[in-house]
């Protein structure tokens, strides 16, 4: 989600996304230009008033069953290409006339949109501060030992956080 968001944004799209509320200042300094309680029982609403009188470009979905559903809905209800995008594989029937694809990274790094990103775009970005590694990185630990770490506290809950064990 926070590459995603500064890839849309350096295309020249403007990002709406979902975020729990403590990520709002982080999505928003990626580049999101509004962004709502993703828990928020009118979620869908709020998007799709966010919406109004625009056209998408699709929707990328990060977190799972429940938001994949309400990304479909949002997009079979707004204007523009209805198409969304996840990195859970799909398991939701989209209404017609709205695409849905599971994708992963490292699957776009042997085609035109990964020489786009990963030669075209990334160096220059990353070299002129224009693109941030983003999460920042949580060092757990050091070698194999430390992989049960790391794995608890995922299980225990991370957000806006890359979990690392370096070797």
């Amino acid at each position: 989600g926070s590459n995603a968001i500064q890839l849309a944004v350096a295309a020249g799209y403007e990002v709406v996304t979902t975020a729990s509320p403590k990520n709002f200042d982080y999505v928003k300094k990626l580049g999101a230009s509004q962004v709502f309680d993703y828990n928020s029982p009118n979620v869908g609403d709020d998007l799709l008033a966010a919406f109004k009188g625009k056209k998408i470009a699709g929707a990328l979905d990060c977190i799972g069953a429940a938001s994949t559903a309400i990304c479909l809905d949002v997009v079979h209800k707004s204007d523009g290409y209805k198409f969304v995008a996840t990195v859970k594989p799909v398991q939701h029937t989209p209404p017609e006339e709205v695409g849905i694809k599971h994708i992963f990274g490292t699957s776009i790094k042997d085609n035109e949109v990964g020489k786009a990103v990963y030669e075209d775009f990334m160096p220059k970005a990353l070299k002129a501060g224009t693109f941030v590694p983003a999460p920042a990185p949580q060092i757990v630990g050091k070698g194999l030992e430390s992989l049960q770490e790391a794995v608890d506290l995922m299980k225990k809950g991370v957000s806006a956080t890359k979990l690392v064990v370096t070797l």
